[in-house]
């Protein structure tokens, strides 16, 4: 913070302008300056308290990571890059160096490993060093993680704001609807195909669902079967052979009377069945339209 101290009164507008705390005429006073300090601790203890910018991940239609800046990280390797959604994807969890040689380096020779282990870890900090982000990956005896502190993550985010416990209510069904359809509208790490993920991917599906199926249910109840039918739509797109949801979207336009539309859906729901599997597979919704 800048004090100018001076014996002329005659730039303190300009002082002021250039943003300075305070403007002393000599002499000064030590009641006065007393004053002064006060303001620069007032200052500081304001600074103190503003989080500082995070780096952002952002897990939910891929995998993206921008500075507080908003520059995209642009990564070396690979390799590199998917160490780094590793330890996004695991925390709060550590991972050992073991673990995560066997995970990226499967086959590799453990000397070997070892050296591109190293060479990998050194670039994912050096490219944050370069932006002045120091000490983001934690090391303890060989165990790493990223610093929670430094990252703003919207899988974490998810993770903690709708564990498995967590009630849908009429209080908040339009807000959740908001956050499922905008936030987290694409599938987790879409378009990556890192073999580790599935069980992360699979588990944050599960809860995507059931909230989903919790706000149409509210939905229907008010009424508004016209958005509980997008909705469905919207999941469907991201898990094209989920039964349950073609079974409540055949059962919402049948409500509607509108049964043409339901068998398209189950014809096209039995159609993708049979280019997955290659055969014809009879499902519980054959019977829906009985």
């Amino acid at each position: 913070e800048v004090v100018f101290v001076t014996a002329y009164s005659d730039y303190a507008i300009q002082a002021f302008e250039m943003n300075a705390l305070d403007y002393l005429l000599k002499p000064v006073s030590r009641e006065r300056l007393e004053k002064t300090l006060s303001k620069i601790s007032k200052v500081q203890a304001k600074e103190k308290m503003v989080p500082a910018p995070k780096v952002k991940v952002e897990c939910f239609g891929g995998f993206r990571v921008s500075l507080p800046g908003g520059e995209r990280i642009s990564w070396r390797t690979k390799k590199t890059e998917e160490l780094f959604a590793m330890f996004i994807n695991y925390f709060p969890k550590e991972l050992s160096r073991d673990r995560i040689i066997d995970t990226l380096w499967p086959e590799m020779e453990t000397d070997k490993a070892v050296v591109h282990f190293n060479t990998t870890l050194y670039n994912l900090k050096k490219v944050f060093n370069n932006y002045g982000i120091k000490d983001l990956i934690e090391n303890h005896y060989n165990r790493y993680r990223v610093q929670e502190g430094k990252v703003a993550c919207d899988l974490w985010e998810f993770e903690r704001s709708y564990d498995p416990g967590f009630l849908v209510t009429e209080q908040n069904f339009r807000e959740i609807l908001d956050a499922l359809t905008m936030q987290y509208g694409a599938a987790l790490f879409e378009g990556y195909y890192y073999g580790w993920i599935s069980d992360k991917q699979n588990y944050i599906e599960d809860l995507y669902h059931g909230l989903m199926m919790n706000v149409i249910q509210h939905l229907k109840s008010s009424g508004d079967r016209a958005k509980a039918i997008q909705l469905l739509y919207q999941a469907i797109e991201r898990d094209p052979i989920n039964e349950a949801l073609h079974r409540e979207l055949i059962r919402l336009y049948q409500q509607e009377g509108d049964r043409i539309t339901a068998a398209k859906v189950l014809h096209s729901y039995q159609k993708k069945l049979k280019n997955m599997l290659g055969d014809e597979v009879e499902t519980e919704l054959d019977w829906m339209l009985e």
